[in-house]
């Protein structure tokens, strides 16, 4: 991070949130942890003298992982990354941590995470369940340094194949319990003769992926993308050192909606531009409204390079 007073460095808010979540946050130190207790002392008076005055089960050493919590003064607890996190790394964690994701579903977002898909599938608790965990979403992909899932529609479909390999036929038929109750299961079944299957037979489609999976995918993609952009608002002026700008991340990618370009250089070796804060919030806007940056001399010149001379034709 740069030091010149009153200058910040601008980041997306996905960028913000990787380097706060991998770089940063693992720093923290564990708790000191009380001693362990005598195993004796946790157990009946009658049942003490069996133990005796052991801290740890026979044949596991004080150092063995599964007690180094218990170790305060030891080794094991002392290790760590070293350092303390950046400020602004913890005040963007709070700020995940205080997310209310069902106050981020909006309307409308079912029929966007079903718009190419004409198969029935549950939306509406797909995006519930999504917007719920909102919280961690961002947190697991932020130290992962990745995406939900967009998920994709190009299903491929084929009949349910039988046992033997073949497409199956089946019809749904009723069991009786011997213990009481009925319940309905699907029986394979033959041909009479040539196309001709008892009544109420029938042939299963099945598809691949599974539709409603698709919709759960796109439900997480739908949840960390809102919640990255109440992050951004929610941490506008809030940090001191970084100037977190509102998500560059297509909002519904599987319609064709393509990402905004991003601060150039970021984390890049001797990359050190810094914007003041005056800057800093121009850019802020900018993006919430949706511009983009336009294309830079160096992009230009690379689109209008001359493409390569076809090779001599080697002489006979």
């Amino acid at each position: 991070m740069g030091s010149q007073a009153g200058a910040k460095r601008v980041l997306d808010i996905e960028d913000a949130i990787k380097w706060a979540c991998a770089e940063e946050l693992p720093k923290k130190r564990p708790a000191a942890a009380s001693a362990l207790p005598r195993l004796g002392a946790l157990l009946p008076r009658h049942e003490r003298t069996v133990v005796g005055p052991w801290t740890r089960p026979a044949g596991f050493p004080e150092i063995s992982p599964m007690f180094a919590r218990g170790y305060s003064t030891g080794s094991i607890a002392r290790s760590g990354r070293g350092g303390e996190p950046d400020p602004d790394a913890l005040a963007i964690e709070a700020a995940i941590l205080a997310l209310v994701g069902p106050a981020l579903l909006t309307q409308g977002l079912e029929e966007a995470v079903v718009s190419d898909i004409r198969l029935p599938v549950d939306a509406e608790g797909a995006l519930a369940a999504s917007f719920a965990n909102a919280a961690n979403l961002v947190l697991a992909h932020g130290r992962l340094g990745t995406r939900p899932d967009t998920g994709h529609s190009n299903f491929a479909v084929h009949a349910k194949l039988a046992p033997n390999g073949k497409p199956g036929v089946w019809r749904t038929e009723r069991l009786t319990d011997p213990l009481g109750g009925e319940r309905d299961y699907e029986n394979p079944v033959k041909a009479i003769r040539r196309d001709l299957y008892p009544e109420g037979a029938f042939c299963r489609i099945e598809f691949e992926p599974d539709p409603q999976l698709v919709v759960n995918d796109r439900a997480d993609y739908c949840a960390w993308r809102l919640a990255l952009e109440a992050l951004a608002e929610a941490l506008s002026g809030k940090l001191a050192r970084i100037a977190a700008l509102p998500p560059a991340a297509a909002l519904l990618p599987w319609t064709g909606e393509k990402d905004g370009d991003r601060p150039r250089g970021l984390f890049s070796p001797g990359a050190e531009r810094l914007y003041s804060a005056g800057e800093a919030a121009m850019l802020a806007v900018s993006r919430a409204r949706g511009e983009r940056r336009p294309i830079g001399p160096a992009r230009q010149m690379a689109r209008a390079r001359r493409p390569a001379k076809p090779a001599k034709a080697m002489k006979s």
